[in-house]
């Protein structure tokens, strides 16, 4: 079926704060992967970017380029596993646009799975982050 109606951009455009507009993106539910048919700038924008990319494979798919997403470790002993986990979250979620900083690392672990917890700085103000992480030892 194709969508009744019109959306004017110019309207949402002129309604964003200018300092977002180079953020203005469809909202996509993470959980099922679809467009909510909403625009999200700022902070929401961030959010939603930093969660595409930890949740995406970097050199997996071909769509993206090979900046986007992060690189995982597995079977190495904690030390290592946390020194290479914290730099490639790091490092995959500077390149995403308006990303300042990621620091306050936190790794809890349960059987082979760590629960990665950190802390996002960003143009638009700072969010907790996390990403579950199969070790596969």
């Amino acid at each position: 079926m194709i969508p009744q109606g019109a959306i004017n951009l110019d309207e949402v455009i002129i309604q964003a704060d200018e300092s977002e507009e180079d953020t203005l993106t469809y909202e996509i539910d993470i959980e099922s992967g679809k467009l909510t048919g909403r625009l999200i700038s700022g902070i929401a924008a961030v959010r939603q970017n930093v969660a595409i990319t930890l949740l995406t494979e970097r050199y997996k798919y071909s769509i993206y380029d090979d900046d986007h997403g992060t690189e995982y470790v597995i079977g190495e002993d904690r030390v290592t596993f946390e020194i290479e986990t914290k730099q490639r979250i790091e490092e995959s979620l500077l390149m995403v646009d308006n990303v300042t900083a990621v620091d306050e690392f936190n790794f809890e672990y349960s059987d082979d799975e760590a629960l990665v917890t950190f802390i996002v700085h960003s143009e638009y103000g700072d969010f907790n982050a996390n990403r579950a992480v199969n070790r596969g030892v």
